[in-house]
């Protein structure tokens, strides 16, 4: 697992300062599974934590990448100017569905959110929509692009149409509700890169 700590530590450093970037197939493999693990690790460490079955754990050591069950999507974190862009914050949503668990956490301006079940002959589960604090229901693909299942096309983050999420709205993502207020900022524009 070091191994894919240095692996990911170059794709990922530039993200934590909110700067745009795109990962191929093989890139996308990297920072899921350091994002995996790096959930497993909040898993464990959190009072609310032991959601995980151990089966994923042996999974990931095994094959070096996280289960078909799960999905990890990235959000982008705006902090207030009196935080820090680079604190640590974590959570986890108790399963809504039997055998289910989400972890969220952030690092730098990236928000993780890694869902994942034990449900025989499903492949994916995950939270497909949430709500902003004026109760506006948006896809949860407008605001965090999926990493993982992995796709052959480049994964491109943050969302040109996406949402900053503020302090105030990092708790919700993890709280006990599916859908539930988000401190929302407007939409994020970037500058396109050079191709």
């Amino acid at each position: 697992m070091s191994a894919a700590e240095e692996e990911a530590k170059p794709l990922l450093s530039e993200a934590f300062f909110g700067t745009t970037i795109a990962w191929d197939s093989s890139e996308q493999l990297a920072v899921a599974r350091w994002a995996y693990k790096t959930a497993l690790m909040v898993d464990r460490s959190s009072k609310k934590g032991g959601r995980v079955p151990e089966e994923h754990f042996k999974y990931l050591f095994a094959e070096l990448e996280p289960p078909s069950t799960v999905n990890i999507a990235l959000g982008f974190y705006r902090p207030l100017p009196e935080q820090s862009p680079l604190a640590l914050t974590a959570g986890i949503r108790p399963g809504s569905v039997p055998a289910s668990y989400a972890i969220g956490f952030s690092v730098g301006q990236v928000i993780f959110l890694v869902a994942g079940h034990n449900i025989p002959g499903r492949r994916t589960l995950a939270v497909e929509r949430w709500g902003d604090r004026h109760g506006l229901v948006v896809p949860m693909s407008s605001t965090f692009p999926v990493p993982w299942p992995r796709s052959t096309t480049t994964f491109v983050w943050p969302p040109p149409d996406g949402f900053a999420i503020h302090d105030e709205g990092l708790p919700s993502l993890t709280g006990d509700a599916l859908i539930k207020p988000v401190e929302l900022e407007p939409r994020i524009k970037h500058e396109k890169s050079p191709s």
